[in-house]
């Protein structure tokens, strides 16, 4: 089996070929630890397999690091059940999901939208009205 290589330009894997499939770059290495996949639900197989719509039903209200602590809790727990895995299953992120919280709760959210509607009351009082000509 050949050795996967990212591609510098893209960040492509693949594992045939001089050339990046996706970009037609030369620049590549083969000393990556991980990587970023980005899943358009409709086309990934990935996708279908854990209902990755369902898992953003549950994960709504989940910050950015909420969602990566989700994720990255996830591939562990496939880790610890093989080190040799290859792949995270919707088992691990429903196990995962038992584990990581959001961090925000409801009362936070009601603070900050308070905040939010302060901000946006004084900066439309300090707007210049039409037609006047005094901006001091």
């Amino acid at each position: 089996m050949p050795k996967a290589k990212a591609c510098k330009i893209c960040n492509k894997i693949y594992e045939t070929g001089d050339k990046c499939p996706r970009c037609d770059a030369k620049e590549s290495t083969d000393n990556f630890k991980g990587r970023i996949v980005v899943l358009d639900s409709e086309k990934s197989e990935i996708a279908k397999n854990i209902n990755i719509k369902e898992l953003a039903k549950k994960t709504a209200g989940y910050t950015g690091a909420d969602l990566e602590a989700f994720v990255r809790e996830a591939a562990m727990l496939s880790l610890r059940e093989s080190i040799d895995s290859k792949e995270v299953k919707k088992k691990h992120f429903e196990e995962a999901l038992k584990k990581v919280k959001p961090s925000v709760n409801k009362s936070s959210i009601e603070i900050y939208k308070k905040i939010e509607d302060n901000y946006l009351k004084s900066a439309k009082a300090a707007v210049p009205i039409a037609g006047s000509s005094y901006l001091g």
